[in-house]
């Protein structure tokens, strides 16, 4: 059975099951099946909403961003950090956490609801170690998840309630979850619980990152760990060290800027993280293999 829920001028203030205010949209789609819930949420110049969830067993949210142009405010505790969404950012919400955020400027994303035994069931039927957390994931960009974003807003917009059909819009579910679950799938429910962050953990520990921690010590710190044990933790949930993930996530965001926008390299390189532009330079050229100058020329031919 497929439920329903369009408006293309919301009447109401009421807030949805995902938190925000349902009269904030332009667009406003929520669509069930017996395996998922699809939403697709679009608005332009969105004032400030502030969105709040509390803990719940409901499983994993993830947000396909399909434009650019989205910031929010991630808030945990007395802590906050801000986030910039392009085309193709994702993010991975677990419902098992209290969620608060501040949201303004544009919206547009598809996002979908699993639930926790969906990811047993996909480990299962691939014959691969099964999975016991989807790792929290905000503003990272995903090209793969960003085509499968785009098509599933086409299957919702082109279907209406009399002809809607539950298999695409299962098989696309289906094809968003193995992705995410191989992509961001976190550390193997068998392995050892030593070495091992919770998703909790996980998240503020990257938040710290991004907000600019002046140390691993600080980070670990905050974690209730040393710091031999985080690096190893975090290495063993993101496959990197703490530095090369903060070094991937930056340079992500200045490929963005680069592509995108107009901006000078010295404003990018303070905006996403570097000490400076020739840091910037430095650092971008040993990983993407061009200096952002070319990679800019290039990307834009």
């Amino acid at each position: 059975m497929i439920s329903l829920a369009h408006s293309s001028t919301p009447q109401t203030t009421a807030k949805d099951s995902l938190g925000c205010t349902s009269s904030s949209f332009l667009t406003d789609i929520e669509r069930k099946t017996a395996l998922f819930a699809f939403y697709r949420k679009h608005t332009t110049g969105l004032r400030l909403e502030h969105v709040s969830t509390p803990a719940s067993g409901r499983g994993i949210l993830i947000g396909i961003s399909l434009s650019d142009g989205h910031r929010r405010k991630i808030i945990r505790g007395s802590r906050s950090t801000a986030h910039d969404f392009y085309a193709d950012s994702i993010y991975v919400r677990d419902f098992s956490e209290d969620y608060r955020a501040d949201m303004a400027s544009n919206f547009d994303f598809t996002l979908i609801e699993f639930s926790s035994p969906f990811f047993d069931g996909i480990a299962d039927v691939g014959r691969r170690t099964r999975v016991d957390r989807i790792a929290p994931t905000v503003a990272h960009n995903d090209r793969v998840l960003g085509q499968l974003g785009r098509a599933l807003a086409l299957a919702l917009a082109l279907q209406s309630n009399d002809d809607a059909d539950p298999l695409l819009l299962d098989q696309l579910g289906i094809a968003i979850g193995t992705h995410a679950m191989h992509a961001y799938g976190g550390v193997p429910s068998d392995e050892s619980k030593q070495q091992r962050l919770s998703a909790e953990l996980e998240a503020r520990a990257k938040d710290m990152l991004m907000a600019g921690a002046t140390s691993l010590d600080e980070v670990a710190s905050a974690c209730r760990v040393s710091r031999g044990y985080f690096i190893k933790a975090f290495s063993a949930a993101t496959g990197k060290t703490p530095h090369q993930w903060l070094i991937e996530q930056r340079i992500d965001a200045a490929k963005h800027l680069l592509a995108r926008g107009d901006w000078t390299l010295a404003r990018i390189a303070t905006h996403c993280g570097f000490s400076s532009q020739s840091h910037f330079t430095q650092t971008f050229t040993k990983n993407v293999g061009l200096p952002p100058g070319g990679w800019r020329r290039r990307a834009r031919a």
